[in-house]
């Protein structure tokens, strides 16, 4: 274990026909090293023998905004499988992403996205094949995937640019500490540090956290710097 990463060492190669490019590009390739030992572990529930984990292991690595596990042959006899304890996307960005949670977007949509937030909320497919490294054919398919789940859209007709959709506020659960803020907002239309303080019995500096964190989630807008400072309901260009 190191301060960047975690190494796992396992003694054996993978069993034919399981290959380490396999591993690492996540095909469905699975075949149990020990079938009898399995079959048993199986009758006991300890196990299900679905090929599951190693999929589990990119998924979570994904969800939580890192890069995917590494696997690599480091000797004769040994693979080495590498977690990095290495943030794909800054703070902000993981906060952004949240946006498209109920979009089932791939580990390679969230990187282009990301991408896109930081160049003006546009990529190109070309783009999307530097960044992720598919060829042109996955690159395409992928692409196709976003539109047809309403997240990306080219710019103009039989153009190569694509551009971001956000989904409206209202297909996101409401954070549970903005709804009690609600009445307020409504009643003299923005709310300020010592609003948020009184409403929900928090001190000021975990106000502004709130504010803060409301801010970049897309649900409030904020007016004025400093302690001048107020917010209002986030409205969408029209």
């Amino acid at each position: 274990m190191f301060d960047d990463r975690l190494e796992i060492h396992s003694p054996g190669l993978p069993p034919t026909p399981v290959t380490i490019e396999d591993l690492n590009l996540r095909r469905g390739v699975h075949l149990s090293r020990n079938p009898l030992i399995v079959r048993v572990l199986v009758a006991l529930g300890y196990m299900r023998e679905l090929g599951e984990g190693i999929l589990r292991m990119f998924d979570v690595m994904e969800r939580e905004g890192f890069y995917p596990p590494r696997f690599d042959l480091v000797s004769t006899f040994v693979v080495q499988v590498t977690l990095l304890n290495q943030p794909v996307y800054d703070p902000q960005t993981l906060i952004w992403l949240q946006r498209f949670e109920n979009r089932n977007l791939t580990g390679d949509q969230k990187r282009i996205l990301a991408y896109a937030k930081a160049h003006g909320g546009h990529f190109t497919s070309r783009e999307f094949q530097k960044l992720v490294g598919p060829d042109i054919y996955g690159a395409s398919s992928a692409i196709k995937d976003l539109i047809s789940k309403q997240v990306a859209r080219l710019t103009r007709k039989g153009g190569r640019v694509y551009e971001i959709i956000e989904p409206p506020l209202e297909e996101r659960a409401m954070p549970g500490d903005l709804a009690p803020l609600l009445p307020l907002l409504q009643q003299q239309g923005f709310i300020v540090n010592r609003d948020v303080s009184v409403v929900l019995r928090v001190s000021t500096k975990t106000a502004t956290r709130i504010l803060q964190r409301l801010t970049e989630e897309g649900w409030l807008d904020r007016q004025g710097k400093r302690r001048w400072a107020r917010y209002i309901l986030h409205s969408p260009p029209l």
